[in-house]
């Protein structure tokens, strides 16, 4: 009856709460998908699921945090840089640094005066390297600067974006804007697959409550 249907609705309310909180994700937006149309919440699930998905395999191929990642990508978007040339130059970089025999990549960046280590000798990621790579080319003719870069898988948008002077203050302003946000990237990479099963549990229950009514 009409009882049944709230306690599960309000179960399924506690549910997606309970995995916005796990994923870093501010209560009252999952929440407050489950007052949308059907449609609109199985949109948000599959481009939810799909976005943490993807972060999450990045994360794994490319040896940087989601965290670290997102920041990349979404800085390089607020200086002109598409998301699809952000993601396949670092994807690209990262694979030329993974794929070169014996850390080779690692010392032909470091032959030709790129810093790739921290201040306690530890590797840089890919998405730091990348940066002091692009910077590292300013000096040299556009052209070469070009080939350089493409024969690392840095495309040419990209390129121009992390040597743009605005670059690290989008890097600093969407780092500051997540964490105001209370979004955890890492976390919610992680958990990608169970915040999707929670939202698919709110359709269901958004299915079955009018037959018991």
């Amino acid at each position: 009856g009409a009882k049944n249907a709230e306690r599960d609705a309000n179960k399924a309310e506690r549910d997606a709460e309970a995995t916005g909180r796990r994923i870093g994700l501010r209560t009252a937006a999952v929440v407050s998908t489950v007052g949308l149309g059907l449609s609109a919440i199985a949109r948000l699930t599959v481009n939810v699921a799909r976005e943490l998905d993807v972060l999450y395999y990045a994360s794994q191929r490319i040896g940087a945090s989601a965290g670290e990642i997102k920041t990349f990508n979404q800085a390089l978007q607020q200086v002109g840089v598409s998301g699809e040339d952000a993601s396949a130059s670092l994807e690209g970089f990262s694979k030329f640094l993974r794929e070169t025999p014996n850390g080779g990549g690692y010392r032909w960046l470091e032959s030709v005066g790129v810093q790739i280590r921290d201040i306690h000798g530890n590797l840089l990621t890919a998405p730091k390297l990348a940066e002091n790579f692009a910077k590292s080319l300013k000096t040299r003719p556009w052209w070469l600067q070009i080939d350089l870069a493409s024969d690392k898988g840095i495309g040419e948008s990209t390129l121009r974006g992390l040597q743009n002077q605005d670059f690290e203050k989008a890097k600093k302003r969407q780092a500051e804007l997540r964490a105001s946000m209370g979004i955890d990237a890492d976390k919610a990479a992680a958990a990608g697959q169970d915040f999707a099963n929670s939202l698919r549990d709110v359709i269901a229950m958004a299915k079955a409550a009018p037959n018991k009514l």
